[in-house]
Parts: structure tokens; C-alpha cells; sequence
């Protein structure tokens, strides 16, 4: 990204404006541009030019042509002796060139071009987190603050974090641009080619040309243009997942007791100290090996269990749980008739 000064003088340096050829919008569609002091000092570098070999050119003409191509009026000017006046045209013509030099090179915007990712802090305490090779310019602190609207021009990508402020926070790039108050969003430019992806709040992307009507984006929504077409991908969110519940029966202990007695008739061995009349309800998931089934019931903090497990096998020693109030929905009976009990789904 050049700056407007750099692109003037190249416009003069090359010929361009000796040639009659029209400014390019690079200059002209440049917010600090002014027609009115481009086309004076276009005189002033054209009547430079016209005497560029003045040691062998008449003084008197130097001297006219200057006062006519700048706007002063030769009769206002007090003739001199003719060795002083080509001293003081030489002084005018250094003036001169100290002033055009100043204008060119003086810039009411800072520019900052990121050779490696890095955090720049704006003038408002916003913050552009900027890939390696973005570019962003943006005014002076003292301008930046009497501007109407925070305006950050880009090339690149940058990641802005954006503090709140009643005026508009603007960044622009080459065809597009985006406008918040306060708000997270990416922004990527390259030529023609933008893209913006909302984060957070809300923000406006626009055309600078007009090409289309301006579009909110939500957080997680992006849009992009080309020059031609405008696309915008509005942000569809994950479908929750789906929470699948362990399986699992509410059983007396002395039911629970019997099914896996049944069920591992080598493996379970219920000890003396088993109490088979127990009728607390307690609630336990049956569809897993015993080993499982008798480590969920350890982890239960209302299950008081003593076991001693033997290489494939479990000796249980005592069981008890406090009442919870549990209903019963499956039982010993039940399982001798073959009812089923609750399964994990088939995936």
C-alpha cells in the first residue's frame, strides 16, 4: 500500500502529468487528497521543469513564467539588479522545492506494515491482530480522535477487536469495507478479493463502489466479494449431540443378587455376610460385564459394598445403599421369565 505522496511524485517523476495523462483513482479516491493544492503544485513542479536549465536561460523569462504558472502577478514584483535577481530566483526555487518536498513527504496517517504476525495497538485502544505481510494506515492519534468516524484502511488480513465508541468504527479495503461500534471480526484483502467473518457483536459489510447493498453479518457469519459476485455464508451452528443415557434397572438388592448369581453362576460368589432380604431399591446398569457392574456400584456414594475380587472372579462380601425412594422397575421374577432388561441401542 503506497502512500498518496509516493504516488504524486511518481506521477510527476514519470511524465504523466506533462503528458496530459489523468490522475488515477489510487490518488484521487484517497481520502486526504486535494485537488485544489495538487493542481498548484503541479504548476509549480511544471514551471520547474520549463527552466530546468536556468544558468544559460533568460532570468526575466524564468522569472515570468514562474509568476504566471503560480499565479503571481509579475507587475507586483519589485525589479531587481540583474545578479541579484537570479540569486533570489534560486532561493525561490529552493523555497519552492522545500515546500513541495514537505507537502509530498509530510502524511497525517501512520502506516504500519507487519514483516511477522503481530498486535497493533490502534489510536482508540482497538486492536489489529495482523498476519506477516498485512498493511494498515490509519490517522495520527491527534486526527484519528477529531475524525468523524475511526477509519483503518487494509491490505491483507487482520483480526480486529474493536472497543466501543459512539462513533463508527470503519475498516476499508479496496472494493469493500466494514463498519461496528464495538465487535470482534476478521477481515482479509487481497486486489479485488475481500472476505469478513464475524466473531462477535455485529457488523456491516459494504461495497465502496455501490456494486451491492450493504449486509449484517452475525457472529459466525462471513461474506466475500470478488469485484463481480457477491457470496455470503450465514453461520449454521453444530447440531447438539445427542446425550445417549446409560442404560440402566431399579431392583431390590436381594433381586439384584440373585440375577447376577444366575447370570455368572463361576464368577459371582454372594459371601455369608450377603443380605438377602435387603429391600432398599437400588439402581444399577446390567447391561456390562461384573466386573463393571460391581465398580458403578462401589462408585454410588448411597452403596456400601465389600467385595474381594479373585483372578476372573468377585466374592461380595456385604451390600447395603441407603433408601432413595427408587421405584422398582425390574426385578428377579422378571428375569427368570425371560423379561428382557434395559440395553444400550445398537449403533
Amino acid at each position: 500500500m503506497k502512500r498518496l505522496e509516493d504516488k504524486i511524485l511518481q506521477f510527476f517523476i514519470r511524465g504523466d502529468s506533462a503528458a496530459g495523462k489523468k490522475i488515477g483513482k489510487e490518488i484521487s479516491n484517497d481520502p486526504s487528497f486535494n485537488q485544489a493544492d495538487f493542481d498548484t503544485y503541479e504548476k509549480i513542479w511544471q514551471a520547474s521543469t520549463d527552466i530546468a536549465d536556468w544558468k544559460v536561460a533568460d532570468e526575466d523569462d524564468a522569472w515570468a513564467k514562474i509568476a504566471a504558472q503560480t499565479g503571481l502577478q509579475e507587475t507586483s514584483v519589485k525589479r531587481i539588479p540583474f545578479w541579484r535577481r537570479r540569486s533570489v530566483a534560486a532561493i525561490l526555487l529552493l523555497l519552492v522545492g522545500f515546500a513541495l518536498y514537505y507537502w509530498l513527504t509530510w502524511d497525517p496517517y501512520t502506516t504500519f506494515r507487519a514483516e511477522e504476525a503481530t498486535t497493533v495497538i490502534l489510536p482508540d485502544s482497538s486492536s489489529a491482530e495482523m498476519t506477516a505481510g498485512s498493511e494498515i494506515r490509519y490517522l495520527r492519534p491527534r486526527f484519528f480522535s477529531e475524525a468523524q468516524k475511526r477509519e483503518i484502511f487494509l491490505e491483507g488480513k487482520a483480526v480486529f477487536d474493536v472497543v466501543d465508541d459512539p462513533k463508527p468504527f470503519e475498516v476499508v479495503t479496496s472494493l469493500t469495507s466494514v463498519e461496528v461500534l464495538g465487535t470482534v471480526f476478521s477481515y482479509e484483502a487481497e486486489g479485488d478479493n475481500s472476505e469478513a467473518e464475524n466473531v462477535e457483536g455485529l457488523v456491516s459489510f459494504g461495497s465502496n463502489t455501490g456494486a451491492f447493498e450493504a449486509v449484517q453479518l452475525n457472529p459466525g457469519d462471513k461474506a466475500s466479494f470478488d469485484g463481480n459476485e457477491l457470496v455470503v455464508e450465514l453461520y449454521e451452528p453444530e447440531p447438539e449431540p445427542v446425550i445417549i443415557p446409560e442404560p440402566s434397572n431399579k431392583m431390590r438388592i436381594i433381586d439384584l443378587i440373585d440375577i447376577l448369581s444366575d447370570k455368572y453362576p463361576s464368577r459371582f460368589i454372594p459371601g455369608p455376610g450377603s443380605d438377602r432380604s435387603a429391600s432398599v431399591v437400588i439402581e444399577v446398569n446390567l447391561d456390562q460385564d461384573l466386573v463393571d457392574i460391581i465398580d458403578q456400584l462401589a462408585a454410588d456414594e448411597a452403596v456400601d459394598i465389600q467385595y474381594r475380587k479373585s483372578g476372573n472372579s468377585l466374592l461380595l462380601s456385604t451390600i447395603s445403599a441407603a433408601d432413595r425412594g427408587l421405584d422398582i422397575d425390574y426385578s428377579y421374577d422378571m428375569y427368570v421369565n425371560g423379561v428382557d432388561y434395559n440395553r444400550a441401542p445398537q449403533q
